[in-house]
């Protein structure tokens, strides 16, 4: 992974849902899954580039998701183990001493690990809260309503956490 690997993994890492910011960005136009992997296949070079001209064979390109490249791309470059211990390291990801922003940029690079864990909205909010230190969890949780989001429970944790700090 000496070229354009590890800079590739990095920012799939770091990739976002669409409701990220950028969707609220003006001029921001939504890239569909297929975009996606065309332009992240575009900037593979190398031994990278080699993988993808094997896949390209191998995987409709054409209809390839963006979940599915990335899936791909992780097995060839995330061995095993280091896939299990980045799994393991969201199981037991705690925010502790990490501010809220901190734990949730933390929760959200590990949870590409193990997406089965949180392939629903309620199963990531739980996990989310799970996570949050004891009486953030309570005060977050006891103001939740039902069908919460996982970002409004983000948003509730760091309007939370800055009440606190005021008091």
């Amino acid at each position: 992974m000496n070229d354009i690997g590890q800079p590739l993994v990095v920012a799939m890492v770091r990739t976002r849902d669409a409701s990220s910011s950028r969707a609220r960005t003006p001029g921001y136009k939504r890239v569909s899954e297929v975009e996606k992997v065309v332009c992240a296949s575009f900037i593979l070079r190398g031994s990278a580039g080699h993988w993808w001209d094997t896949m390209s064979s191998i995987e409709d390109v054409n209809t390839l998701t963006w979940d599915r490249f990335k899936e791909l791309f992780c097995n060839k470059y995330f061995i095993a183990p280091v896939r299990t211990m980045k799994m393991n390291e969201f199981i037991q990801l705690r925010q502790r001493r990490m501010t809220v922003g901190e734990y949730i940029r933390k929760f959200e690079q590990l949870s590409t690990f193990a997406t089965h864990m949180i392939n629903t909205k309620a199963l990531k909010v739980e996990r989310f809260l799970e996570g949050l230190r004891p009486k953030l969890y309570r005060d977050v949780s006891m103001a939740r309503i039902q069908d919460v989001s996982y970002s409004q429970n983000c948003g509730e944790s760091l309007s939370f956490r800055t009440s606190q700090t005021k008091d």
